[in-house]
């Protein structure tokens, strides 16, 4: 049941709140969930009521289940508050005049109250208190970059707040802020001795998330502070893998400039090559061929970076059934893959299992820039599938008349038959 006290304190009636007090009102009395007059008021920030009720012996440190209010904060110090009290499903007046989480300073912290974080530290707040995940209160101010929290990163590890502390998961306040994206913080991390290598239980560095994000200028700072470029995480995969996956080719290059392995596989065998043709990421695709990445490398089941490549329009591939990455981007058409293929030595000549070659489907298909591309290249134009037939044959049959010039002009035997 709710009382006219609570009623009074919870609205804000500080005149009622004082005639009721002094007609012996129980300043104790809490409603059906346990919430006290003094905690509705010290949520809803009514400073004058929480002085008022503090001044009447009202329990400061009771609990109900279930802000940003500096003078409450204050008001209920001065009083002897448990600054180190938290919520269990309850929660203090102290806590919910700081706002919502586990300690008051966590959630002062989490919250941005850079004013209330002070005045919890100078009354003896533990700075390194945890909730139940194991997150600290430089986590929390950390993983956020809004309203002081800056501020508040400076303050806490000026107050012995310990920088390598690490949540559940194995995470340090250097990977929140890192993941997140906050320069400044990082840096306070940083300047403050973080171990800039640390790895979470997933094995991902602070370097790992921040090049999987697409923060670069952080990538840059980790890196010209030692971070590790081949550290990888459980599955194998490393900075690059995760930074070529998502397309960051700003921070590819800063990693490959810096020494990471352009053909480091993952526990799949996959390589930072294979992930890009994947995708179809020509700009990173290049680069990773031009810092000596394997194009022929193939992943467990023999499917090379070119052959996907080829497969999905993009350019660059290699082998699977006897079809190579050649064959694959000339069927289908892709001339820009076929020629950046040619430029990095692909065999012009490897034919698939039935003895089509490349130029072969690429007659049969009507492709006559590639056709030029293959036959400029020395490709044979005699080649003859299985059954005999050859690509005059197959691109007469189809109709592919500028096809059919290119390869008479080219010496095809027109009297061939399949």
């Amino acid at each position: 049941m709710v009382n006219h006290l609570y009623i009074s304190a919870r609205n804000g009636h500080d005149k009622i709140v004082k005639l009721l007090i002094d007609n012996k009102a129980n300043v104790n009395n809490c409603d059906n969930y346990n919430t006290s007059p003094l905690y509705v008021s010290a949520r809803n920030g009514h400073d004058k009521i929480v002085k008022l009720l503090i001044d009447n012996k009202a329990n400061v440190n009771k609990c109900d289940k279930g802000g940003n209010h500096e003078k409450i904060v204050k008001l209920l110090i001065d009083n002897n508050a448990d600054v180190y009290k938290c919520d269990e499903g309850g929660e203090s007046p102290l806590y919910v005049s700081a706002s919502y989480g586990e300690s008051p300073l966590y959630v002062s912290a989490r919250n941005g109250h850079d004013k209330i974080v002070k005045l919890l530290i100078d009354n003896k707040a533990n700075v390194n208190k945890c909730d139940e995940d194991g997150m600290s209160s430089l986590h929390v101010s950390a993983a956020n970059a809004r309203n002081g929290h800056a501020k508040i990163v400076k303050l806490l590890i000026d107050n012995k707040a310990e920088v390598n502390n690490c949540d559940e998961d194995g995470m340090s306040p250097l990977h929140v802020s890192a993941a997140n994206g906050h320069y400044q913080i990082v840096k306070l991390l940083i300047d403050n001795k973080t171990c800039i290598n640390i790895c979470d239980k997933y094995g991902m560095s602070p370097l790992y998330v921040s090049a999987r994000n697409g923060h670069d200028k952080i990538v840059k700072l980790l890196i010209d502070n030692k971070a590790e470029v081949n550290n990888c995480d459980e599955d194998g995969m490393s900075p690059l893998h995760v930074s070529v996956s998502n397309g960051h080719y700003q921070i590819v290059k800063p990693l490959i400039d810096n020494k990471a392995d352009v053909n480091i596989c993952d526990k799949f065998d996959i390589s930072p090559l294979y992930v890009s043709a994947m995708n179809g990421y020509d700009k990173i695709l290049k680069l990773l061929i031009d810092n000596k990445a394997y194009v022929n490398k193939c992943d467990k089941d023999g499917v090379s970076p070119l052959y996907v490549s080829s497969e999905n329009g993009h350019d660059k591939i290699c082998d699977k059934d006897g079809k190579s990455p050649l064959y694959v981007s000339a069927r289908n058409g892709h001339d820009k893959t076929v020629k950046l293929l040619i430029d990095n030595k692909a065999n012009v000549h490897k034919c698939d299992k039935d003895g089509k070659s490349p130029l072969y489907v690429s007659s049969m298909n009507g492709h006559d820039k590639i056709v030029k591309l293959l036959i400029d290249k020395k490709a044979n134009v005699f080649d003859c599938d299985k059954d005999g037939k050859s690509p005059l044959y197959v691109s007469s049959w189809n109709g592919h008349h500028k096809i059919v010039k290119l390869l008479i002009d080219n010496k095809a035997n027109v009297n061939d038959c399949d």
